[in-house]
């Protein structure tokens, strides 16, 4: 399989390091994803190396130009300028145009496509995360294999989606932390109901809290680069020691809030915390959104009737926007 080369250069280094993990994450084995802080250093690298693409500061990309083709960084959108890539735009969209540039598909090489990550997440208790997963994940899965995981120590998901096999994401978790492949025990753990396919929450607590980071990432990185799904929505509960883990994975997040009181300031404490951590990437990947009040929801015999609520037309009306 070729390698490619794609060269990165930029002065805010925390973001540019977790942008280049984030692309050596998403498109491994086919980039090599060099990172540097100065173009100097671009132009030592490029003049012993060859390069399919660079990605550097606006005002340096005539010079890298002559030597490969060049893309940089921008603050706002701009329509027709191919070089031009949105700092702010999806995840899933920037490796696409990154793709495009360097005339590659992003399921190359005969090679299934890694699944984007979205993870539904609020730090407000009862603004519907758990719904908004389940949506986002059949909605998805009407044109594409869509995996559903909920982290929650105490998940409503059995209440909702029938299970009938024994295993759960416990056991996932386990193949991660004994270095195993978690993605080559999908198939003793998956439930599915046509497009749609879910794992079973673990049943003790404990099975999440013990997993590391690593352990997590570790899970998440294995089951996106198996090739059984288009999409993963991760219903990001409170089973991860710390469910920014589990954030940091995803190319999007969907944040469903309430309007004002505890509600409002639980959000800022959240987002406040993110940015003393120097995590504002992941407020910039964040599509914040509410429910609308209605009582049809708790009125719901079968979890598939959400689709066609008010909470379901919400949802669906945010991934066509997305899309």
């Amino acid at each position: 399989m070729k390698e490619t080369t794609v060269v990165i250069c930029g002065k805010e280094k925390e973001w540019l390091q977790r942008f280049a993990r984030w692309l050596r994450e998403k498109a491994q084995p086919r980039l090599n994803v060099q990172l540097f802080a100065h173009t100097d250093e671009v132009r030592r690298y490029l003049a012993e190396h060859r390069a399919e693409l660079a990605i550097v500061p606006e005002e340096a990309a005539a010079e890298f130009e002559p030597a490969c083709p060049v893309m940089y960084f921008t603050e706002e959108e701009r329509q027709g300028d191919e070089r031009a890539m949105y700092r702010y735009r999806p995840a899933s969209r920037q490796i696409a145009q990154i793709m495009g540039m360097i005339g590659q598909e992003a399921d190359a090489d005969g090679q299934p496509a890694r699944a984007d990550v979205l993870a539904v997440y609020s730090p407000v208790r009862g603004a519907g995360a758990t719904a908004a997963a389940v949506l986002l994940g059949m909605i998805l899965a009407e044109k594409e294999p869509t995996l559903l995981l909920c982290t929650e120590r105490y998940s409503v998901l059995p209440a909702l989606l029938p299970r009938e096999r024994e295993g759960t994401l416990a056991e996932l978790l386990y193949y991660a932390k004994v270095k195993g492949d978690p993605a080559a025990h999908l198939s003793e753990t998956e439930e599915r109901e046509g497009n749609l396919v879910w794992i079973c929450p673990a049943a003790e607590p404990e099975d999440l809290r013990s997993a590391s980071e690593e352990d997590w990432t570790a899970l998440i990185l294995a089951v996106r680069a198996s090739g059984r799904y288009r999409h993963i929505v991760i219903d990001a509960g409170d089973g991860a020691a710390d469910e920014v883990w589990l954030l940091e994975a995803a190319d999007r997040i969907f944040m469903p809030v309430k309007s004002g009181g505890i509600a409002l300031h639980r959000e800022r404490a959240f987002c406040a915390r993110l940015e003393r951590e120097g995590r504002e990437d992941l407020l910039e990947k964040t599509l914040r959104f509410s429910f609308p009040e209605t009582e049809e929801v708790s009125e719901l015999m079968d979890y598939r009737q959400l689709l066609y609520t008010q909470w379901g037309r919400t949802l669906r009306r945010l991934v066509r926007e997305e899309a």
